[in-house]
């Protein structure tokens, strides 16, 4: 099979993970106190309302259908056009649509990469992988990058893992891609090396092919020339949509990760996975924020180039069956910057009926302002998850979005103080429509958010991305 070819495949998940992180105890501290504040990552920022034209792109989808969900929380409609070409093809499709205001809109995305641009600014656009249970979405991207990074993905027996590339731009685009395991080492398969893409083409790689039976593998897609978006797409096999993930990339590695809400249970599986794309050793401070008591944090120290893999479930101070925010951050010393990481999570349920693996992006600290969109159709939320940050306390503030467009602040979620690492929960209901209709999450400090769909999945197993603003929308 080509590389011009439209690689269809049978997607993965982080199916076995036996590996070891070295995990050093410290004394025992109330929560999370994470390195200072960075930028909020460029990939995936939703432009400002007032900008005269916005432009989405996304990297493409190693399914047979999709979608991509615009998210327009303003009170005018936002006039926009999908432009979408198969991996291979020269064939363009192109698709007008308006997305009305105080709402999610899904325009069908035949199978490949889209670029989506507006007459306007201030919305958000994520790619959707239609499967039997629903639909599993992430992030297109808001910007091109020459750098693009994944903390996990595996080749295990029975899953699979695709890496999709997508060169929006005018100008041709070279790429090499390349892993790094737990076990150490990088992985450099000559296929994927000086990959060209001429302008507007993309390429979806079966990673099986070159790199099979690896339970663990941390992706890193450099453009040798030009600029491109890629993402990871894995899906296991199993009823239902069977833990179908896209995998969101980090255009840079950060000093800090953080999981709002995450849930250690029974005959399901927590695990984080640690990439240090640098040429440092980096030593990892793991802070828990839990609902009752404090737990002492864990230090992972990750080789250059390599990634740790954290078993949550093998950790006794994490209570079972009660949700937790954990936070990745690394620090600087006399002498040299704290260096950068990039983390992910794998999260698994034991359900009767659906089974359900989802593998998810961290979420960089740095970031004061969220777009929250609902959960994608045919999903019901559960509750939103907000951990502070910073080093002090935060002042949270949580505003819905009307039907016909407008802010209104959420009864009971104005101003609400957090203490460091602190988590605030906020569930669903008819005053307070999260993840029914698009929030706007707002504190004094840098905070992470969680949306989680359907409580018959544990958190983590298919968050709903939430998208930085630069400025307030409401």
């Amino acid at each position: 099979m080509t590389r011009e070819t439209t690689r269809r495949v049978a997607l993965l998940v982080a199916g076995v993970l036996v590996l070891t992180a070295v995990l050093v105890a410290d004394a025992v501290i109330g929560p999370s106190a994470p390195a200072p504040a960075v930028p909020p990552p460029p990939s995936a920022v939703v432009a400002d309302a007032a900008a005269s034209s916005s432009a989405w792109y996304c990297a493409g989808l190693a399914a047979a259908s999709g979608a991509v969900l615009v998210t327009n929380p303003g009170r005018v409609p936002v006039t926009g056009t999908v432009r979408s070409q198969a991996a291979g093809s020269t064939a363009v499709v192109t698709k007008d649509f308006a997305a009305p205001p105080g709402q999610q809109v899904a325009v069908d995305l035949p199978q490949g990469a889209a670029t989506v641009s507006f007459g306007g600014g201030g919305v958000g656009v994520l790619e959707a992988a239609v499967g039997n249970a629903g639909v599993t979405a992430s992030p297109c991207a808001s910007t091109t990058s020459d750098t693009w990074y994944f903390a996990h993905g595996s080749t295990a027996q029975g899953v699979g893992m695709a890496v999709a590339v997508f060169n929006p731009l005018p100008t041709p685009a070279v790429v090499d891609i390349s892993f790094a395991s737990p076990s150490g080492g990088t992985i450099v398969p000559p296929a994927y090396q000086g990959i060209p893409l001429a302008p507007g083409q993309s390429v979806v790689e079966n990673v099986m092919d070159h790199v099979p039976n690896a339970a663990s593998l941390a992706t890193q897609v450099i453009a040798l020339s030009g600029s491109v978006v890629a993402t990871v797409f894995e899906q296991s096999p199993g009823p239902g949509h069977g833990g179908a993930s896209f995998l969101d990339g980090a255009t840079a590695p950060r000093s800090t990760w953080a999981f709002a809400q995450n849930e250690d249970v029974a005959g399901g599986m927590n695990s984080f996975v640690v990439y240090n794309p640098t040429s440092t050793p980096a030593t990892v401070t793991v802070a828990l924020s839990l609902t009752q008591g404090q737990a002492a944090p864990l230090v992972v120290r990750v080789a250059p180039q390599s990634a740790s893999v954290l078993n949550a479930d093998a950790q006794t101070r994490i209570p079972a069956g009660a949700p937790y925010g954990i936070t990745f951050s690394t620090s600087s010393s006399s002498n040299r910057s704290a260096p950068g990481i990039v983390v992910a999570r794998i999260a698994s349920s034991n359900g009767s009926s659906t089974p359900a693996v989802g593998v998810s992006s961290g979420q960089a600290g740095g970031i004061s302002r969220w777009l929250v969109p609902p959960v994608p159709p045919g999903q019901s939320p559960a509750g939103l998850a907000v951990i502070d940050l910073a080093r002090r306390p935060v002042r949270v503030s949580v505003k819905g979005f009307r039907p016909n467009g407008g802010a209104v602040p959420l009864p009971g979620a104005n101003a609400v103080r957090l203490l460091p690492g602190a988590v605030y929960a906020l569930s669903p209901s008819p005053a307070t429509p999260v993840g029914w209709s698009p929030v706007e999450v707002e504190a004094d400090g840098p905070v992470a958010v969680q949306l989680d769909p359907s409580p018959d999945s544990p958190p983590g197993t298919a968050p709903v991305v939430a998208w930085p603003l630069l400025a307030a929308l409401g």
